[in-house]
């Protein structure tokens, strides 16, 4: 039997090989888009020179698109950062509980914990998500990985996440048989202190026997004191072969990391996941090709056409402005190679006999500006077209517009971005999400188990929010998930704007169908309906509005409330019919006696 070791090191191989395929393309982008530095510096020693890095660019429209779509892009996933998900019981809970306002206070408690720590200052998670669709725009293959801090754990910090950017300068994937990734092999230049400290540190002290785990080279440098010597080292994640569902415990792993040296292939550590920790997104499907296809890979044609164009039109005016001239001079020979650039100075052997001038202007420039004027506009609408820039930002939305008009176009609109936002939302933002979450909650920060005694003493003070629910308790300890997420930012108006077009069109039509005949307010559920607009306007947890079963205690109330007040008008009326039939007798009896 092979060494599962073996396997993971021959595995790392065959996808550096796949990679390599993809390095011309890549740099190209690199050249004319990204101005990133080079893709294979982290897979190779290419250390070179700082140099300028629109070096290849005569027009930047390709950048600006990819800069134009990436802000768009981020704006409308995660925007500041707050109020862009709540946490909401899944069906799971539902069918635990009686009524969702029992956990209301636990999920608002949860989402502000799960919100605060992915937004953490320390955790690094908006500069990956940047890197993220900057990675998406350009090269077609990008990702985020979440992990525990190291430093919560031992006590030094107080963010308990950490992000890692993945792209294709720093890692090499493959894919499953459902075509998904689930093998990632990422790339780390790490000084030999880190590397100590990561994985032979225990109790703030190096621990002899893991140092004795690690391999001869680090261990020679650390011998020597060698603690800013870098050293390249592979983290690599698979499938692990012996998970089992519904096991606890390292059985119950999806996942299983492998940590080696990139000199001598040598795994000195491994660790177990639960979901995979990074997700990883490609922006174009293609078939038989396990990187994705990018809106720069699927242009670069035009851009280097623009680019082309353009460098001739700035080389023209040079040559314009600046023209290169000839000279006379007896003490040269003829026959050297003529120099055309702006400003040259060529020298030609003079001729005796003729009355010429000793210097001279060299004209070799032809009139290329028609041309200039067809491919440049037609390279830079190719370029916008596929980017996606004019449907995305709406730059033509600049007329006035009744309100009809512009909900039409809104969701004109949210539709042409629907396809952008579900590939981003299914395949990184909430597998992200969930992995944060799942790391969240081993680490035990959404609240204390119910039934024990700290339990007793927050709900005693008023903090029984911090109090895990029985049914989301049970779930926990059973493996299984006990939340939906429910975003409430752009992307929610997004996927919501058909429900809320044919929202709009069904609430007119039925008013006037009121008119016609009002018996028809009987075929609506008033409260179905409200809630199910609260819902499609994404207002998540807001505590404004009663739940359904508060909803109908306050009916039931109201109409016993009635009911009684109707109660005592009955009794007041049939007070006053007893008094005023008295009186009656009374003056009848006077008038009686009177007479």
């Amino acid at each position: 039997m092979i060494d599962e070791k073996t396997i993971v090191v021959q595995r790392y191989k065959d996808c550096k090989t796949e990679r390599q395929k993809y390095i011309s393309l890549w740099r190209d982008i690199n050249k004319y888009v990204s101005l990133a530095t080079d893709v294979n510096s982290n897979f190779e020693d290419t250390g070179t020179e700082q140099k300028q890095r629109d070096s290849y660019i005569n027009d930047p429209t390709a950048y600006i698109s990819t800069t134009q779509l990436a802000d768009y892009l981020i704006g409308l996933i995660w925007g500041m950062g707050d109020e862009v998900f709540d946490l909401v019981p899944n069906d799971y809970i539902k069918e635990q509980i009686e009524d969702e306002t029992e956990v209301a206070d636990f999920y608002n408690y949860a989402t502000n914990i799960a919100s605060r720590e992915i937004n953490h200052p320390e955790a690094g998670f908006i500069s990956c998500l940047n890197s993220f669709i900057q990675g998406q725009i350009t090269y077609g293959t990008s990702g985020t990985g979440c992990y525990p801090s190291k430093d919560y754990i031992d006590g030094k910090a107080d963010n308990i996440l950490q992000f890692n950017r993945y792209g294709v300068d720093n890692c090499c994937i493959d894919e499953g048989a459902n075509g998904k990734i689930n093998v990632i092999f990422s790339v780390r230049n790490w000084r030999l202190a880190r590397i100590i400290d990561e994985f032979a540190v225990k109790n703030e002290k190096v621990d002899e026997e893991l140092l004795s785990k690690l391999p001869k080279d680090i261990k020679d440098a650390y011998t020597k004191k060698e603690y800013n010597k870098k050293f390249k080292i592979v983290h690599g994640i698979l499938p692990h072969k012996d998970y089992s569902v519904g096991k606890i415990g390292v059985m119950g792993t999806k996942y299983k990391g492998f940590w080696l040296l990139e000199t001598d292939k040598t795994v000195f550590f491994e660790e177990n996941y639960r979901e995979l920790p990074a997700a990883i997104c490609r922006a174009i499907k293609l078939e038989n090709q396990v990187y994705g296809a990018s809106y720069s890979s699927m242009s670069i044609s035009s851009i280097k056409l623009l680019n082309y164009a353009a460098g001739k039109g700035i080389r023209s005016i040079e040559k314009l402005t600046d023209p290169p001239h000839g000279a006379y001079s007896g003490s040269l020979q003829a026959g050297e190679v003529i120099d055309s650039s702006a400003n040259a100075l060529n020298i030609f052997k003079n001729d005796s006999s003729s009355n010429k001038p000793p210097i001279f202007p060299l004209s070799d420039l032809g009139d290329i500006s028609a041309l200039l004027q067809l491919l440049i506009p037609k390279a830079e609408q190719n370029i916008a077209t596929i980017f996606k820039i004019d449907r995305l930002l709406d730059f033509n939305a600049q007329v006035s517009m009744t309100a009809t008009e512009s909900m039409q176009r809104f969701n004109i609109k949210s539709k042409s971005e629907i396809g952008i936002i579900i590939q981003i939302l299914n395949e990184y933002l909430l597998p992200l999400l969930h992995r944060a979450i799942s790391l969240l909650e081993e680490a035990e920060v959404f609240g204390v188990l119910p039934n024990t005694e700290e339990a007793q003493k927050r709900e005693f003070i008023g903090q029984g929010h911090t109090v895990i629910p029985d049914a989301v308790a049970m779930a926990m300890q059973n493996g299984k998930r006990w939340y939906d997420i429910k975003f409430k930012n752009s992307i929610s108006q997004i996927l919501n704007a058909e429900k809320f077009e044919w929202l709009s069109k069904f609430l007119m039509t039925y008013a006037q169908m009121l008119q016609l005949n009002p018996d028809l307010q009987l075929a609506v559920k008033p409260y179905d309906l409200l809630a199910f607009v609260k819902e499609i306007l994404n207002l998540g947890n807001e505590s404004f509005m009663l739940s359904e079963s508060e909803f109908k205690k306050a009916i039931e109330a109201m109409q016993q409330q009635q009911q009684q007040m109707m109660q005592l008008q009955a009794e007041n009326m049939g007070s006053n019919t007893v008094r005023n039939l008295a009186g009656a007798e009374k003056d009848a009896k006077q008038s009686r006696e009177s007479v």
